[in-house]
């Protein structure tokens, strides 16, 4: 082998070694964004409240310490956690789960929606004894740790209205219905309140930006995650061109904000990550909502 040939091996090496130091150490960063309603919806009247929005936990590969969570919690102050789904990936871990979001969140309230890892647990896997067997179950055991959660909610809390839907993957067989049952949780807000969206997937996001809805009763701002930022966000992204079939339903908005419709909708990196414990130009984020 030639010297080039040699050099180049060798610089080939350190790069893919550099690449996979970085991969394994950024699971464990923590990053603290911050979005504010009224930058992008000119109308909105600041209330002066603050939530932390939280997605992706995937509490098996969340390598984020709970300790650095907490802190970032804490500073921040928020009137409450909004949850936006993807909690674990296996059901045996339901409960641990559940516990670790409660120590991070403290004494806050915490709204829920479900993502498509909730749903996968329970197909892919056996709960234990003594652990919740189903997704309604593990909703009645969250509930009963003191989080608010449903597939299809609403609640009034810290003057706002706060609209919890269900997974798209759970609904795509039959999107006709899911639209009405998402329409019908907007139509019953109050119009006198800025309302906040939780859903999982930004392919929600686009259908809710597509809706004929009366101007009232439109979301303020849309959270969802579901794409964790690309986790291993390469040039050119094909993680979200090979793997995420809901893209066409939001193009071209893998993580941050944008506005479709006149509706800002915000798409977390999340915290954990699946299928390897590995993370690439993708830091693991809490975000400060401020209405």
């Amino acid at each position: 082998m030639t010297n080039e040939l040699l050099y180049l091996a060798g610089g080939l090496g350190a790069v893919a070694v550099a690449g996979l130091t970085v991969g394994l150490v950024t699971p464990r960063l923590l990053s603290v964004e911050t979005v504010a309603i009224a930058s992008c919806l000119p109308d909105h009247r600041p209330t002066g409240t603050r939530f932390i929005h939280i997605s992706d936990y995937h509490f098996e590969q969340m390598l984020v310490s709970e300790e650095k969570l907490t802190q970032a919690i804490d500073r921040a102050d928020p009137e409450a956690i909004l949850f936006t789904g993807d909690l674990f990936g296996y059901a045996s871990s339901a409960t641990k789960a559940l516990e670790s979001l409660r120590r991070v969140a403290g004494t806050r309230p915490v709204f829920m929606c479900l993502g498509n890892h909730e749903y996968k647990a329970y197909r892919i896997s056996t709960a234990p004894a003594g652990e919740p067997d189903s997704v309604d179950s593990y909703m009645e055991h969250a509930r009963s740790l003191g989080f608010t959660i449903a597939r299809y909610g609403l609640w009034e809390h810290a003057r706002h209205n706060i609209v919890a839907v269900d997974d798209y993957r759970a609904n795509s067989q039959d999107l006709a219905l899911y639209k009405a049952n998402i329409q019908q949780q907007l139509l019953q807000t109050n119009p006198e309140l800025p309302t906040i969206l939780l859903c999982h997937s930004p392919a929600t996001a686009g259908i809710i930006a597509n809706m004929d809805l009366p101007y009232a009763h439109r979301p303020h701002m849309i959270l969802c995650g579901h794409y964790h930022g690309g986790q291993v966000d390469l040039p050119g992204h094909p993680e979200y061109i090979h793997f995420r079939r809901e893209l066409a339903m939001l193009p071209r908005h893998f993580r941050g904000l944008k506005v479709h419709n006149h509706i800002p909708v915000y798409v977390s990196r999340g915290l954990g990550c699946v299928v390897l414990p590995l993370r690439f130009a993708s830091t693991p984020e809490i975000t400060i909502i401020q209405s």
